[in-house]
């Protein structure tokens, strides 16, 4: 079969997963002058299908297996391969830990490394581009020669380049254990960490920034000490201390590092007058019907939604499972160029385009959330500074007195 001949059949393919994989895998086995499972009759060495079972206990099946090659999984098209690659790690262990682990949704094919002592590496494959013959030699190593991919980075490696550059700042300050465990938090905050407990997601803010802004961290992330922490899951809390209302409040209150403000949370957060109903002592359920509530926490989404496009758009990035599961999947650059493209899309750099005719979409965005706050205080959208200030002063007075 030549690569004209795979690429033409497959491109043309509808048919479901179980139906076309063995069928696609076997045509690859062809384009590449490689044997079938199928010349295995034991199955004790290459096979589809082969039983393993979970760390987890539960049986399964990689639905193709070469010992010592690789694992490999199947999706439809436009499949979840993060997922597939997730269930692939599950089965690594039982599976003799192959070198590589490998997921098709049959329109791309992507393979990643799984050395011990290793990082992981990945390459991608579209189907179209398997008349490349350097695509065609990447693909002919999976089968035959998986040490040609190994990566020449070692975890050993990452572990030096830790110590290398990370223990100088620990080692010799005061506290006797952050000398000795230097690689680890130097105090873990007990009581927030309490408060994220059980939280899929938590609100995050930088204490010192040009801008401030506010985002979404996940729960199975810990924030350094360069993190104003929220313990609130809600987007309607996210969205008004997203407003400006709350961005007023914390510039005049807060304090500053040269010429940055600083988000101190004593005096810019815990006195703060959020709209009444919608104050953060109470549960998010507690105002869910709330009208308001509804707005606001539509309003916040849409702008983090439009924001995160901005910063990873799909055509630059792809989402990687983390080895261990259960970690946020790890947002990687597709290629360079890509790369070079991404270190420009900054928060920074894009709140930056505010009041410029590149950010008029941005503008947009926070002037509906700050429309929707702005009706839930009862106030006009287009109070002044000097208006919204005094008035969230009179509402703190008026809820501090006994």
């Amino acid at each position: 079969m030549t690569p004209a001949e795979f690429i033409a059949k497959w491109q043309a393919s509808t048919r479901n997963e179980r139906a076309a994989c063995q069928e696609h895998f076997i045509d690859l086995c062809r384009l590449l002058d490689e044997p079938t499972p199928n010349s295995d009759p034991t199955g004790e060495d290459y096979a589809f299908e082969k039983g393993a079972t979970k760390f987890t206990g539960e049986d399964g099946w990689a639905d193709v297996w070469r010992r010592n090659r690789f694992a490999w999984e199947y999706k439809k098209k436009r499949g979840d391969l993060n997922a597939a690659y997730r269930q692939l790690l599950l089965y690594g262990g039982p599976l003799g830990n192959p070198p590589l682990l490998v997921v098709s949704d049959i329109a791309r094919i992507v393979i990643r490394t799984n050395f011990t002592n290793a990082v992981t590496e990945t390459h991608e494959i579209p189907l179209a581009e398997l008349a490349n013959p350097l695509r065609l030699r990447l693909s002919k190593n999976v089968f035959s020669d998986p040490e040609q991919l190994r990566p020449a980075r070692t975890r050993q490696a990452l572990t030096e380049q830790a110590a290398q550059h990370v223990k100088p700042t620990r080692v010799g300050k005061r506290e006797e254990r952050t000398n000795r465990c230097w690689w680890l938090f130097q105090w873990p905050r007990p009581v927030m960490r309490a408060a994220l407990s059980g939280l899929a997601r938590f609100i995050v803010t930088p204490e010192v920034s040009k801008h401030r802004i506010f985002a979404w961290a996940p729960g199975s992330v810990c924030p350094d000490k360069n993190l104003i922490v929220i313990a609130r899951d809600d987007d309607t809390t996210l969205g008004v201390l997203h407003s400006r209302f709350h961005e007023m409040w914390a510039l005049r209150l807060g304090s500053s590092l040269e010429d940055r403000p600083r988000y101190t949370p004593s005096t810019t957060f815990e006195t703060f007058p959020f709209p009444e109903d919608l104050t953060p002592n109470l549960p998010a359920p507690s105002y869910a019907d709330s009208p308001h509530a509804q707005v606001i926490a539509a309003a916040a989404r849409e702008l983090v939604e439009k924001r995160d496009a901005w910063l990873n758009p799909p055509d630059l990035v792809e989402r990687v499972p983390e080895v261990v599961p259960g970690f946020p999947d790890r947002t990687v650059p597709r290629n360079p160029k890509a790369a070079a493209l991404l270190k420009t899309r900054t928060l920074t750099n894009l709140y930056n385009m505010r009041g410029t005719p590149e950010g008029v979409w941005l503008d947009n965005l926070h002037r509906a959330l700050d429309e929707a706050v702005a009706a839930a205080y009862g106030w006009p959208a287009d109070l002044s500074d000097d208006e919204i200030l005094s008035r969230l002063l009179k509402l703190n007075r008026a809820r501090a007195a006994p």
